[in-house]
């Protein structure tokens, strides 16, 4: 897993990037969709796009709907690569209309290019072979823009690996799987988003391996760092993906974990609005100078200095063996804030600013499992990263979860997600027809192409599982849903299906016609997962005492602190309480109860 990637698009620090399209489309990627970033806000503006229009340039073809009707003619191909070499372009992307359909001008254009620059080439065929031409577009740019970047960074990291007599590593994806180097050097857009989906990995891993004491079946993740929190639902366990991501203003329309993310985190600021209301990020106070209990000249109140005057953190506690917490530094911090807000006192304001960020984390929660017709009341609530597990029952407590579920190493559960995630590889192919008139020959035989495909990745390894799915949607709609397809290929049985799966997420159904749209396959090598476990005590003792002030709770209640080594597996621990470990603080409020199983995860279920 790396920050390569995403650090470059949103830094804009990627290739010189030139766009080859069809005539006509050259200002497709300024043009873009209808949505706007603030419905209201005649003001807004979009981010620019990574290729500004001197560096885009349109040829004459064409493909039909009943095959390629011009051809990119030589006379244009050689014009187009003189261009390009006279700005000393890095990187070409290279996206014709219809080239999902046929990709005949495509394949031309790039044998042409090949011959004669040295630069990489990207065809759109071959990245997101899907309807829309813009996200297609966006794809291929993207993927242009991060490939000579991410060619040296990676060419770097396996010279390094061989130096050491260490094996090629694989590399996480966006997708929550891991590739073959090659396969990410070849497609760099698959790892834009590889840390998150790491951590929801691990997550799943956790939920797994604990399924014999946990009573729910579905769960859903919660990484809160330092500038923000990352959420994603896991349907029966199982990690949800989407084609509907966006970063830094791009869409990247390729398959990737479902995260939704929130400016809130430990050290996001919190700050009172015109109306005179509490608000709480997206700006974050970083690591330097910090939040103003860190002492290092920061005098911003933020999610952290909260904390600490409720007492989940310990005055004068030691940080990464680097900060000692200062409570005086947040008393005066969040002073300014309650004066600012008109509240009482600081610790008011304290729990103010942990109940707007657990709201606005909650809002994001609602956001993968709500609107999407699940239900978060069912769902256990898996917590990680340096804060999720400070404020995790509150955030339960406001949405009806009873179960938390913090997993051992949950500081570093994104690494843990990347030993323990699966080889996996996908393919898809826009195939636009009515369910009624589609032909299960033809559809089955390139469900066979998509196979043979993704089955190639792998070389001689054995393959776990192939799964199929079909986006689908009724007739006059703009977006799909996913479908699990059955082999072989059974168009009646798919239409039941639809209307099924359709009614599920949005409670009703339609007598209109179905059509399908894309056809994708997945390919997948089960890994063994890593047993992820921490040391436990033959006993539970409390290690100290301190006042701690809960969101239930009138005033600040004496409560035991444990430390997460100190706690013996099958044994419960009655809140309050409040457990600590190097990576990270448990909270356990007045009526909940946690205890330890076997492998060092701590299940905190409420009584309630």
């Amino acid at each position: 897993g790396m920050t390569v990637p995403v650090n470059a698009l949103l830094e804009r620090t990627g290739a010189k990037t030139a766009l080859i399209t069809t005539a006509g489309f050259r200002d497709i990627l300024k043009i873009g969709r209808q949505n706007r970033p603030n419905l209201y806000d005649p003001t807004a503006s979009r981010a620019a796009p990574l290729v500004p229009r001197d560096r885009r340039f349109a040829l004459s073809e064409r493909v039909g709907p009943d095959g390629l009707r011009e051809t990119v003619s030589a006379e244009e191909m050689r014009q187009v690569t003189q261009e390009i070499t006279q700005k000393q372009i890095d990187s070409v992307a290279v996206c014709f209309l219809f080239s999902y359909q046929d990709a005949t001008n495509e394949q031309k254009l790039k044998n042409y290019l090949k011959d004669t620059l040295s630069i990489p080439v990207k065809i759109s065929s071959e990245i997101l072979p899907e309807i829309r031409e813009y996200e297609r577009t966006a794809a291929t740019v993207i993927d242009a823009y991060l490939t000579p970047v991410m060619n040296s960074y990676l060419e770097t990291l396996a010279q390094q690996c061989r130096e050491r007599g260490i094996p090629e590593p694989h590399i996480m994806k966006s997708d929550g799987g891991v590739a073959r180097l090659e396969s990410a050097q070849s497609r760099p857009i698959t790892t834009i988003m590889s840390g998150p989906a790491a951590g929801v990995v691990g997550a799943r891993s956790t939920a797994k391996s604990g399924s014999e004491r946990i009573a729910t079946k579905s769960f859903i993740s919660l990484d809160m760092g330092g500038t923000s929190t990352d959420v994603s639902y896991l349907d029966r366990g199982e990690i949800t993906r989407t084609t509907d991501a966006t970063v830094g203003e791009q869409p990247v329309a390729i398959s990737v974990v479902d995260i939704e993310t929130v400016g809130a985190g430990g050290g996001s600021v919190a700050w009172v609005d015109s109306g005179g209301a509490l608000r709480v990020g997206p700006d974050s106070a970083g690591a330097v100078p910090g939040p103003a209990c860190y002492d290092r000249g920061g005098t911003d109140a933020t999610v952290t200095d909260a904390a600490l005057l409720k007492g989940f953190l310990a005055d004068n506690a030691t940080l990464g063996n680097e900060v000692q917490l200062n409570q005086s530094k947040a008393y005066s911090a969040l002073q300014a804030v309650a004066e600012e807000a008109d509240l009482s006192d600081p610790h008011t304001a304290a729990e103010g600013i942990f109940e707007v960020a657990t709201q606005r984390m909650g809002r994001a929660i609602r956001s993968v499992t709500v609107e999407r017709g699940f239900d978060p009341r069912e769902c256990g609530l898996v917590a990680y990263g340096g804060a999720g597990p400070m404020v995790a029952t509150q955030l339960a407590s406001q949405l009806d979860i009873n179960t938390v579920i913090i997993p051992p190493l949950g500081g570093v559960l994104s690494a843990y997600g990347l030993v323990s995630a699966n080889e996996r590889y996908m393919s898809s192919q826009t195939y636009q027809a009515s369910l009624e008139s589609a032909s299960d020959t033809e559809i089955e035989s390139l469900y066979s192409q998509l196979e043979d495909s993704v089955s190639d990745e792998f070389g001689e390894k054995q393959i776990s599982s192939l799964s199929r799915t079909a986006e689908l949607r009724y007739e006059g709609q703009s977006h799909e849903i996913s479908v699990a397809v059955e082999t072989p290929f059974d168009r009646r049985k798919m239409t039941a299906k639809f209307h099924t799966a359709y009614a599920d997420q949005y409670g009703y159904q339609m007598n209109d016609t179905v059509e399908i749209v894309t056809l994708r396959v997945a390919a997948v090598q089960d890994r063994d997962i890593p047993p992820a476990s921490v040391g436990v005590a033959e006993s539970t003792q409390p290690v100290d005492y301190r006042d701690v002030l809960f969101a239930s709770s009138n005033g600040k209640r004496e409560t035991p602190i444990y430390r997460r080594s100190s706690i013996s597996v099958n044994d419960y621990i009655d809140g309050p309480a409040v457990i600590e470990e190097s990576e990270h603080t448990i909270i356990v409020p007045p009526k909940w109860t946690a205890d330890m199983m076997n492998n060092g995860t701590i299940q905190i279920r409420s009584s309630t």
